[in-house]
Parts: C-alpha cells; structure tokens; sequence
C-alpha cells in the first residue's frame, strides 16, 4: 500500500464513513430530495410517533425496505471490508427485486457490462444512486463504471436517433 492509499484509508476515509442521519444519506444516495425531506420533518413535528423513514414510507417516496436498510444497516455495512455483490446491496435495500437481478445478468453476458451500469440503463436506478453505492462500498470501480456507462448511453441515443429517423423516412415515404 503506497503512503497515498495509507493516507486516505486512515485519515480521509474515517471522515467519510461517520454515521448519517438518515435524510442526510438517502439525499446522498439521490433517492429523495431535499424538499420530501423537508416536508416529512415537518410531518415529524406533527407526528413524533413516527420515524422519519416510516413518514418517507407513507407519503410513497421510498420502500419501507429502503428506509429500514438505510437507518438500520448502512452504516454497519460500509464499516465491513468484505463485500458481497452489488447487486446484493441493490436488492437488500429495496431498490432491486430479485427477478430485475436475474433479468441483468443474463443480459449482463451479452451487452459487456457491469451489473451497475446495466441497472442505470434500464432505468431501474438514477446513475447518483449508482455512485452513491460505488464511491462506500466499491470505489475502485466508479470511474471504470462510469465510462462504460456514458459509453453505452451515446451508444443507446445514436440508436435512437436512427430508429427515430428510418420511422420519420418510412412515414414520409408512406405519404408520397
């Protein structure tokens, strides 16, 4: 380990990792915005019986498996140094179901790229969300993921662009 990654796993990192309320971290992770946050920590006021993930809940902004993921078992999970999948984490937090996981890798073989990536172009998860997973849990893989996905993003949209255009040329043609 260089005196670099010394640094940053000792100093930077222990910065990064201390414990969040639970707004701050779902904000971080691009699942709500900070206007909901807001206005459930007024609903709060209000309703001191409720927590803030359960007010999330209800008001149908995130999963009750999300808020529970996110208050009870982040923080312990970015503290571990073993790391499972991502999609374990996709589908632990509530953000994937099982049948999407499997969906991704069996298309994951063809398309040549990462299950993260594919999650984002399927719409499945924002690409801050993405991150937000990478940058805790599997840093070495943000920028390598990044540029697969902005890569197939343009691939997608030129796609697009020539179905859209050979659809317009058809119908002009139709008309004549």
């Amino acid at each position: 380990m260089s005196k670099i990654e010394s640094y940053i796993r000792n100093y930077c990192l222990r910065q990064i990792y201390q414990p969040k309320s639970l707004g701050v971290v779902l904000r971080e992770a691009h699942l709500v915005s900070a206007e909901q946050i807001e206005m459930a920590l007024r609903y709060q006021v209000e309703y001191s019986c409720l927590s803030l993930g359960e007010i999330l809940s209800l008001q149908g902004w995130i999963k009750d498996k999300t808020s529970d993921f996110f208050a009870r078992d982040w923080s312990k999970l970015i503290a571990i140094k073993e790391r499972k999948p991502l999609g374990y984490y996709l589908q632990r937090s509530g953000l994937l179901e099982s049948e999407e996981i499997k969906q991704l890798l069996e298309e994951q073989q063809h398309a040549n790229l990462k299950l993260g990536a594919m999650a984002v172009l399927k719409g499945y998860i924002k690409p801050e969300t993405l991150d937000f997973f990478l940058f805790y849990l599997f840093p070495e893989e943000l920028g390598e993921s990044h540029v697969r996905t902005r890569k197939s993003l343009m691939r997608s949209r030129q796609r697009k662009r020539q179905l859209i255009a050979s659809i317009i040329d058809s119908k002009n043609s139709s008309l004549l």
